[in-house]
Formats: structure tokens, C-alpha cells, sequence
């Protein structure tokens, strides 16, 4: 069974295309663009299933094109409209940190160098200027700010982003 601790989401998708099974993605993260994933992994109602695609090409900006093995016509390519997409984690080490985009922390642990695990990544708000990474420690959710002074890193082989917090932050 694959475990959501092993996957960063890239995208979802949004049709079909053509009655072959094709299915378009938007995805919002550059691994999609970076990789060559030999295994898709989508969220099949709370079930993360592998999908092995036999073709993939970009189309336009933050959108591509995926045929899997075994989805071969537009009824079975309409099963996976709307779904998430995922891929392995492993795969983060073949991408720059500079490539990295936001969305790819998201279950990523989070590590300030003097209180220690703060808790996981769930999300990142970039509805103002300031992009916060969401982090819950399954108590209380905080906010904290992907500003130069508070990030120190990104360690993609442990999953973690590592910070430094002034301590107010952490008592909010």
C-alpha cells in the first residue's frame, strides 16, 4: 500500500482528451516537468493506486498530457477527471532546490533549529505577497512565513524544511 508520507502532489486532472484515454493535467509542481516518473500515483477516493503512463507531453504552460497503461478509452479516462496526482518522493532528488516549487513541501516535516519539529507541512498560502507554509502538529495549526530570514533549508532526502523562528512566532 502506498503511504501519503511517500508521495508530493503535482497536479490533478481536470478532462479528458480525445476517446483514447488521453487525460489532462494541470500541475503545479515542476517535477512533472523535470522527471521522468516511471509511476503516477493517484488519490482514487482515499486510495493512492499507481498508474504506469505510456505517454506524456507538455501542452502549454503548467498543463500536460498522460496516457496510462490500461486506461485506453474516454469512459475509463473519465474515472481519474478530478483526482490528484502524486509522485514518489525519490524523485525530488533528481530536482534542483531552486526548481522545487512551493507545493512540492507539503507533507514535508518542519524543523526549527532551536524548538525543534514543529510539526508537517499541509499546505502553503499564497494568496498575499507573503507565501506561509501551513503546519499542523495535530494540536494547533501555525503559520509561518517563507521569508530569507526564516527559512534556512530544504533537505529533500529527509523530507524536511529546517527554519529559524524568533520564539513570539512560536508562542502565537
Amino acid at each position: 500500500m502506498i503511504q501519503r508520507s511517500t508521495v508530493v502532489p503535482v497536479g490533478h486532472f481536470y478532462k479528458t482528451h480525445g476517446v483514447n484515454g488521453e487525460l489532462a493535467l494541470s500541475y503545479t509542481s515542476m517535477l512533472v516537468e523535470e522527471v521522468e516518473a516511471d509511476c503516477w500515483v493517484v488519490d482514487m477516493d482515499g486510495i493512492l493506486v499507481p498508474f504506469f503512463p505510456v505517454s506524456f507531453r507538455l501542452r502549454g504552460k503548467e498543463a500536460a498530457l498522460v496516457c496510462f497503461d490500461g486506461v485506453t478509452t474516454e469512459t475509463e479516462a473519465k474515472a481519474l477527471v478530478g483526482k490528484e496526482v502524486y509522485f514518489s518522493k525519490k524523485y525530488l532528488e533528481e530536482v534542483s532546490e531552486e526548481d522545487l516549487g512551493w507545493d512540492t513541501l507539503i507533507g514535508f516535516t518542519v524543523v526549527d533549529e532551536s524548538a525543534g519539529e514543529l510539526g508537517t507541512v499541509q499546505g502553503i498560502d499564497d494568496s498575499t505577497l507573503n507565501t506561509l507554509l501551513v503546519v499542523s502538529d495535530g494540536e494547533k495549526e501555525t503559520l509561518i512565513p517563507l521569508a530569507g530570514d526564516f527559512l534556512v533549508g530544504i533537505d529533500v532526502a529527509a523530507s524536511q524544511v529546517i527554519v529559524s523562528l524568533p520564539e513570539a512566532l512560536l508562542d502565537l
